[in-house]
């Protein structure tokens, strides 16, 4: 028994200094806040349970009987244990193939085993992202002579194509396969809306969705209907000041719509407190605006109806 116990001792000392006490702890207690985590989410078929506990029982009764049968005097304390011990032998050996997979698809993968870390453009911050979609905003104005539409329209009014898809190729992406003459979630155009733009996520969020029901990515900023609105074209010199004291783009904290979606827009006078139909922050005490001359500025909730009106720009 010394000699157990010295090994163990070594054992445990050899993994300390290896891995760390952070490591150890989180081998021997992590699994503690995997299942506070996890239970919570479990939503167990009564079907499944009920057939479950029935073959458990079917199966320690026939240890139970098994066991008297071969062995005077056996008791039911060494059923349960003998079930116990089946039982961990079989998650044992459920994890020993799940590692057994990971193992091999880890030694087979291309990829490196450490990635090289995301990509810049999902480390933007909020304000970072409303800069750059300016920056496409503006660059589309460069190339023909007026702002994206908040969204384009048929005469027979059926919506087709948000102000992001307009904007998108001024900063790098590119989707040659849209075809712009059919509405965005139309069979041949939906696979290319069903992803995340990263500048279109605000950071700031902690939980917000990035996908709606049908697996379009949403985008966490919205256009101001009064510049950017349906089949509009305005001009960024003929708004006032040259659209220095006018917003083009701000923060929303609800009622997301996808970056597709071609009534991505919403009127500033509603408010900066938030919600679906309002813009916002995340923290609901305002909204951070991207205006005509590139400036970033945070706009409170607090702000005044007629404040909020000007900056909004001329009415249409």
């Amino acid at each position: 028994m010394k000699v157990l116990a010295l090994v163990a001792t070594a054992i445990l000392t050899v993994t300390l200094i290896l891995l760390g006490w952070e490591a150890v702890g989180f081998v021997l207690f992590g699994w503690i806040g995997f299942l506070i985590r996890v239970l919570p989410k479990i939503d167990p078929d009564p079907a499944t349970v009920v057939t479950g506990s029935i073959a458990l029982t079917g199966f320690a009764i026939g240890v139970h009987f098994t066991g008297r049968r071969w062995v005077s005097g056996w008791r039911v304390r060494w059923t349960a244990m003998a079930v116990t011990a089946v039982g961990l032998l079989f998650g044992v050996g459920v994890a020993v193939i799940g590692i057994a997979h990971q193992v091999s698809w880890l030694a087979t993968a291309g990829e490196p085993l450490q990635a090289p870390g995301p990509p810049d453009r999902w480390k933007r911050s909020s304000q970072g992202n409303l800069k750059m979609l300016h920056r496409g905003a503006e660059n589309y104005q460069d190339t023909y002579m007026h702002l994206p539409s908040g969204g384009t329209f048929s005469p027979e009014g059926v919506g087709k194509h948000s102000w992001t898809i307009q904007i998108l190729p001024q900063f790098g992406y590119t989707a040659p396969g849209v075809d712009m003459d059919q509405p965005w979630n139309h069979p041949s155009n939906r696979l290319y809306f069903k992803c995340m733009i990263p500048e279109l996520l605000n950071p700031d969020f902690r939980t917000a969705p990035v996908l709606d029901a049908e697996g379009y990515g949403l985008a966490h900023y919205a256009a101001n209907g009064r510049v950017m609105g349906p089949n509009t074209q305005v001009k960024l010199g003929e708004l006032p000041q040259g659209g220095s004291n006018v917003a083009l783009i701000g923060e929303v904290n609800g009622g997301f719509r996808p970056w597709g979606h071609p009534e991505n827009w919403r009127e500033p006078t509603l408010g900066t407190g938030g919600g679906p139909a309002a813009f916002g922050n995340p923290a609901g005490t305002g909204a951070a605006f991207v205006f005509g001359d590139g400036s970033v500025r945070f706009i409170t909730r607090s702000t005044d109806p007629p404040v909020l009106d000007a900056l909004a720009g001329p009415k249409r």
